[in-house]
């Protein structure tokens, strides 16, 4: 099962309560899956497909937490990247990755800008710029259909989710496979654990 479509089934019974709280902004569960729809509507007119990564490398934001699902819903692997790497550590991530689209912001992009357009084929999507050529966030979403509606693509359990990158306190940095499985265990070991918070 995708993970979203799982979170989405546990959560129908709480669409009202919170889902997430960001310096003081608050959404709802089920506001917070309405951003994910809207957002997977963005990423699908940018051409993001089933097996797809999708590199992000953004400050700590609620777009993060949107496209990074909105992603996973299109059954895409999202490969989060922290915001301090430089830009020879970039060249890295994305080339070994395979990763066909990244998302980040104006700041990150020019300082990795030298590596980041040696990269042939990768589509660079930008959440708060005009200014550099590539296709804006808010551009896409104000072209996203109300009516838009992206079920979760089936995933295996074994199907990858994400990709995330070892310290390399040893070698060079390795991507590690986390499938919908093993997200979808974590997520139902923590809810056991919580489950009798009435915030959850």
């Amino acid at each position: 099962m995708n993970l979203v479509q799982s979170i989405y089934e546990s959560a129908l019974q709480r669409l009202e309560k919170q889902a997430v709280d960001f310096e003081g902004v608050r959404w709802t569960y089920r506001d917070f899956f309405r951003e994910i729809k809207r957002h997977a509507g963005a990423l699908s007119l940018l051409g993001v497909h089933e097996g797809d990564r999708v590199a992000f490398q953004l400050p700590k934001c609620p777009e993060f937490l949107f496209l990074h699902f909105a992603a996973l819903s299109l059954g895409a692997v999202s490969l989060p990247l922290n915001s301090e790497y430089r830009s020879e550590e970039m060249h890295y991530f994305l080339t070994d990755s395979g990763t066909s689209f990244f998302v980040t912001d104006r700041e990150h992009y020019l300082r990795s800008r030298d590596k980041l357009e040696s990269i042939n084929g990768l589509q660079v999507l930008l959440v708060d710029d005009e200014q550099l050529g590539f296709p804006v966030l808010r551009g896409l979403l104000d072209r996203v259909s109300p009516e838009f509606f992206v079920s979760p693509v089936a995933a295996e359990d074994g199907a990858a989710a994400m990709i995330c990158y070892t310290s390399g306190t040893t070698g060079r940095s390795k991507g590690a496979m986390i499938t919908h499985g093993n997200l979808i265990s974590n997520s139902r070991a923590l809810a056991r654990e919580i489950e009798d918070d009435e915030n959850f």
